[in-house]
């Protein structure tokens, strides 16, 4: 507040004194509108590379359950020369909460495609929707993979096969045909094969259950590594009793339990 003094002349032409006070008030600053928050936004992720393996469906990964989805805003374009054309897909849910799922599609090599999510497909359980998102991808060509077939003698109507790679990881899970089974569109490198009988028929392999009396499912190896290379085709013979159980796994892949109850791997002679 500021204060002045100063002499006025009054109605009868006399100079008096006087007094005038001035308040200043601040000016605040305008405020800009706040961006949009990222964290209300449903964040999702996707395996999407501009390569994509002929073999692979598209994985969507979201960071809380979904509780509901509106496939009409998820789009899959085919491109035709420069031309893209919407085209039909299937969309699964790939595990029991509602945080992953997965586009398939039966890919054509050496084809352009598109992916397009647009905002508000997706709600979570929070209410939050996700934001748009374009990707665009071309499928390998067949060229740049190779192929194994394999025969199982005896064959066994239970079998599965399971090509696995050095850390004994599943790469591949096909089940076994009567005469020759085919694992196509396999990426160049080292792998094994592993054989698992699924009697209950339920596509993967069940460790037992001790208080049902129920012993693990049956579990063998093709003792030879195989190194694949690509544009070319494998053939393979399994005999899955030529060796005794515990002969049949690569000394590559074997791991032993040492006297602390850590894993690790040898490339000694079995007992």
């Amino acid at each position: 507040m500021l204060q002045v003094d100063y002499l006025e002349t009054d109605t009868a032409y006399q100079l008096v004194s006087v007094r005038d006070t001035i308040r200043l008030v601040n000016k605040k600053k305008s405020q800009k509108p706040k961006a949009k928050s990222q964290k209300s936004l449903l964040k999702i992720t996707t395996n999407i590379q501009s390569n994509f393996d002929i073999y692979a469906p598209l994985h969507l990964t979201f960071n809380t359950p979904i509780k509901s989805l509106d496939k009409e805003k998820i789009h899959l374009y085919q491109y035709f020369d420069t031309i893209p054309k919407e085209i039909n897909y299937t969309i699964n849910k790939r595990d029991s909460i509602g945080k992953r799922f997965e586009i398939v599609k039966k890919w054509k090599p050496e084809t352009k495609y598109e992916f397009t999510i647009d905002s508000t497909a997706f709600t979570n359980i929070l209410g939050q929707h996700n934001d748009k998102i374009n990707e665009k991808f071309t499928i390998k060509s067949t060229s740049e993979y190779s192929n194994l077939q394999l025969t199982l003698i005896p064959f066994d109507t239970t079998a599965v096969f399971q090509l696995v790679n050095k850390e004994d990881k599943v790469v591949r899970t096909v089940k076994a045909q009567p005469n020759v089974t085919k694992i196509a569109y396999i990426e160049p490198g080292e792998y094994f094969i592993r054989i698992f009988l699924d009697k209950n028929g339920n596509g993967k392999w069940d460790t037992g259950n001790f208080l049902q009396q129920l012993q693990p499912e049956s579990v063998f190896y093709y003792s030879k590594k195989l190194t694949l290379t690509k544009n070319w085709d494998f053939e393979e013979t399994i005999h899955l009793y030529n060796k005794p159980l515990i002969e049949q796994k690569p000394k590559e892949i074997l791991k032993i339990v040492n006297a602390k109850g850590e894993i690790q791997e040898s490339n000694k002679k079995r007992y």
